[in-house]
């Protein structure tokens, strides 16, 4: 058998892009499963309170957690898959093909740091992968000050972190983030 090891072909990271489309899936249907047990702006009688399925309490326990884990495995893969197609053959046409997507989207907002940390898919990956701060943005119809109120998400999540010595936070706009990866990893393919 030949040496496996010593060969001139280039051996990128393999990034599986099913992978990419079930975490962004899953991301998805776990902030649409948030948004769903928000409050409905009923008001409830004294001594009354809404119902609470063991399901809820079981979603509102491991949401927040298992969003981050995803949000963070997808922005290494997606990092990874951008790095490994820029350094390919078809690299300007991947480059042109990004371009395109970012200028269509609008990633986040920026309310502390440079303003262009929300532009692209990779700068939006960067800023999951460095948060120090995750933290998903909830919305209610009901009374926000009963302490009834049911909460969901909103879609956003609002991140925070340091570049050097520059404290940087944004808001991402999840459904656009997880459209720009979807679109992103369709390149070069039939």
């Amino acid at each position: 058998m030949e040496n496996p090891y010593w060969h001139d072909q280039f051996k990128p990271h393999q990034t599986d892009r099913v992978e990419i489309r079930l975490l962004c899936f899953e991301i998805a249907s776990i902030v649409e499963a948030s948004a769903s047990r928000q409050g409905s702006g009923i008001t409830y009688e004294e001594g009354e309170r809404p119902d609470v399925t063991i399901l809820d309490e079981l979603h509102f326990r491991l949401a927040e957690s298992e969003l981050s884990k995803r949000l963070l495995r997808l922005a290494l893969l997606v990092r990874t898959f951008d790095d490994t197609m820029e350094r390919s053959e078809g690299g300007e046409e991947y480059r042109e093909h990004r371009k395109k997507i970012e200028s269509e989207l609008v990633f986040g907002t920026v309310f502390e740091g440079p303003e262009r940390i929300t532009e692209t898919v990779r700068e939006c990956s960067n800023k999951i992968i460095h948060a120090e701060d995750v933290r998903p943005v909830y919305d209610s119809d009901d009374d926000r000050n009963d302490p009834n109120a049911r909460w969901g998400m909103d879609g956003t999540i609002e991140l925070q972190g340091m570049q050097g010595q520059n404290t940087w936070m944004v808001v991402l706009y999840l459904h656009s983030y997880l459209e720009g990866v979807l679109q992103l990893v369709r390149f070069g393919e039939p």
